[in-house]
């Protein structure tokens, strides 16, 4: 994602693939639904990412650039189920930060620096090829 690739990133998926972000009511199933997403929302931010566990599955810790504040703030973690033989992402759970979400649509969502600060991240992104 940080570098745009969605060739890439589509090819790290299964078929199925599922992309979910609780508790919005909206998922993707399959490739061409999650590729269409990925192209109109997430693609079209810069990420910043550092590599994490949730449950005993592995995670990604993303940062977006946020223009108004103009730096990367704590986007989300995303939990990722791997295929039985391991070798692709059959699904991806997102959780999304108060900060995403923006006060307007937050409610009880929490900050960016605590839902990071309880994996043991740092609020603040990775450096670049970190």
């Amino acid at each position: 994602m940080e570098n745009g690739d969605i060739v890439a990133l589509v090819g790290l998926l299964t078929e199925d693939v599922t992309w979910s972000m609780p508790p919005v009511p909206t998922w993707y199933r399959g490739l061409g639904p999650v590729r269409d997403f990925l192209l109109r929302y997430p693609l079209t931010d810069r990420w910043r990412h550092r590599p994490t566990g949730a449950n005993g599955q592995p995670a990604v810790a993303g940062h977006v650039y946020d223009e108004d504040v103009g730096r990367f703030i704590p986007a989300s973690i995303d939990v990722l189920t791997l295929s039985p033989d391991g070798g692709r992402i059959a699904a991806v759970t997102g959780f999304l930060t108060a900060d995403l979400i923006g006060p307007e649509g937050a409610g009880s969502w929490i900050s960016g620096a605590e839902l990071f600060a309880r994996f043991g991240l740092p609020a603040d992104p990775p450096e670049p090829g970190d």
